[in-house]
């Protein structure tokens, strides 16, 4: 039958749920590859994040790493001024070393020779004595 009766249903009702039933099953696999792309982008999305925070805190690391470059630097430079002052200081200290070592070889010499003047005066006096003495 045509007409439909006794839970029968017609030929063309059929052919159209049985087309309706394989595109169920084709929406159905679509649906479950959909579901597992879903489930690849998630898990993509979650390594990235976790990819994003390695990375920041590799970048918040190297920041650190900057500021502390940059202040070592600034220690340095100033490490430098002060080895330059202090060979500076050192070089002065090495001169005026120099300038009275030699001025106390002149004055160890001006001393001998007024030693030697006064012993020499000394004896000129006591052999005037003696002669007036004699």
């Amino acid at each position: 039958g045509s007409g439909g009766v006794g839970g029968e249903l017609p030929a063309t009702s059929l052919g159209g749920v049985q087309r309706l039933q394989g595109l169920l099953r084709q929406k159905e696999g679509e649906l479950l590859v959909l579901h597992d792309r879903i489930h690849a982008l998630e898990a993509t999305r979650l390594n990235l994040s976790e990819e994003l925070v390695r990375a920041t805190s590799k970048v918040d690391e190297a920041e650190n790493c900057i500021g502390e470059t940059n202040r070592l630097r600034g220690e340095l430079e100033q490490l430098h001024i002060r080895h330059s002052s202090a060979l500076e200081l050192m070089g002065e200290r090495d001169e005026l070393v120099e300038e009275l070592r030699a001025d106390l070889v002149d004055m160890k010499q001006v001393y001998r020779e007024q030693v030697e003047m006064l012993v020499k005066k000394l004896n000129e006096q006591s052999t005037d004595v003696t002669g007036i003495i004699v």
